[in-house]
């Protein structure tokens, strides 16, 4: 059977039981499909889902990848550790770089070798065996994806480094959808139990349509030009701007039938359209995270502090008003969030701003026995948008070079 599907909002019909979310769900399906590049320069390693306890971290990493597990592609544990891989994913007789690996609540402490199997692709262990005494050697190898769950906002920067980080929604009009989808359901049986037909449903068949992807090289003719929009160079990005292409990448490789493709040196290649931009654009506030470390409500307290003003705490520098820098007590943050309307606790305000603290944004000043907190780093953010005329004059450029004509393919 052929199905087709040409948008990511039409993607996102197939999880009817995720209220909301709809970059998240977009962000996950992307990365898992950027497995199909043949470049594995350009692979994303996993997804790790943040968030506070009872937001629906599990909820959205459950449905979010059915139609993987529909065809066979996932192992989910709710704890791994170090020596179950050494010991028994080497006796797998399956190539792992077509496997997915779903843990829930991963910890701070993830075992050693799983960093090093998702950098590295091979992982060769020698250890004693406690039975026998003799020596003993595991081997495998592949690059398995990762998709987790974590409250953990400190997880290790290497882990960091090789994945995708999403934030569960934790916004009051979030909370109210899913409330009223919760009372629909409870107020009418039957919709209930169309909900989980049309979840298993559409799940098989984007199962269907994933299986009949094939992996493919892909060319992003508007590279240079996106590395335009970088404001900062900073070392962090010779890992993480792999990331931005290998969405656009993954964007070609999901609608591969509806893109162009060329011969070169007798393989046929997918050309990235204008199109696969504009979805890169969709989840681009995610990757921002991914670039700059922070989370959606990290940023969103960071934006606050350097935007707003204080209104009622004063600092002690005995300096002129006009030379005082911002600082900031966490309650006077709570106060002026929550006139914002963002509904946040005083505990979360001083949890996150100890987050931002240890990330380096952040420097705090102990005063009269209160803590003061100042912003000293920014996120600088990447910004495309003034170059996308030149973005779509580079796709028609390079088709055109090729013999394809653009607007048969824009069409």
């Amino acid at each position: 059977v052929q199905i087709e599907f040409r948008t990511l909002e039409d993607i996102r019909k197939c999880f009817p039981k995720i209220v909301g979310e709809d970059e998240n769900v977009y962000v996950i399906v992307l990365c898992v499909v950027s497995r199909l590049n043949k470049n594995k320069d350009f692979w994303i390693m996993g997804i790790v889902i943040r968030g506070v306890s009872s937001a629906g971290k599990n909820h959205l990493a459950k449905y979010s990848i059915k139609p993987w597990e529909l065809l066979g592609l996932v192992d989910d544990f709710s704890r791994l550790t170090g020596a179950y891989m050494e010991r028994n994913f080497a006796k797998l007789s399956m190539d792992l770089n077509n496997k997915i690996l779903v843990i829930y609540e991963l910890a701070g402490n993830t075992p050693q070798q799983l960093h090093v199997v998702l950098s590295e692709g091979k992982l060769r262990v020698g250890v004693v065996d406690k039975d026998t005494g003799e020596p003993v050697e595991y081997v495998f190898e592949g690059v398995p994806f990762l998709l987790s769950t974590t409250p953990s906002e400190s997880l290790r920067t290497d882990l960091l480094n090789r994945i995708v980080t999403v934030t569960i929604n934790e916004s009051d009009d979030q909370t109210k959808e899913i409330v009223k989808n919760d009372d629909l359901v409870a107020e009418n049986p039957r919709l209930a139990k169309e909900l989980n037909k049309q979840t298993e449903h559409r799940a098989r068949m984007l199962a269907t349509y994933l299986s009949q992807l094939r992996p493919h090289y892909v060319v992003v003719p508007y590279a240079r030009i996106l590395e335009k929009g970088i404001r900062k160079y900073h070392v962090n990005l010779r890992r993480d701007w792999k990331k931005v292409l290998a969405i656009i990448q993954a964007s070609a490789l999901l609608f591969q039938k509806y893109r162009p493709k060329i011969t070169i040196d007798d393989e046929e290649v997918i050309v990235a359209t204008f199109e696969d931009f504009q979805n890169m654009m969709k989840v681009f506030p995610i990757l921002r995270q991914t670039l700059t470390k922070l989370t959606e409500p990290q940023k969103k307290l960071l934006d606050i502090m350097i935007e707003e003003q204080p209104e009622s705490t004063q600092t002690l520098d005995d300096v002129s008003p006009e030379y005082q820098p911002i600082e900031w007590t966490a309650s006077e943050l709570t106060r002026v969030a929550n006139k914002l309307g963002w509904a946040i606790s005083d505990r979360r305000v001083r949890q996150i701003l100890n987050e931002l603290t240890g990330l380096g944004y952040v420097v705090v000043s102990k005063k009269s026995g209160k803590n003061y907190y100042m912003v000293i780093n920014t996120a600088d953010d990447v910004d495309f948008t003034p170059f996308e005329d030149e973005i779509k004059a580079a796709v028609k450029a390079y088709l055109e070079k090729h013999g394809i004509d653009y607007e048969s393919c824009s069409a």
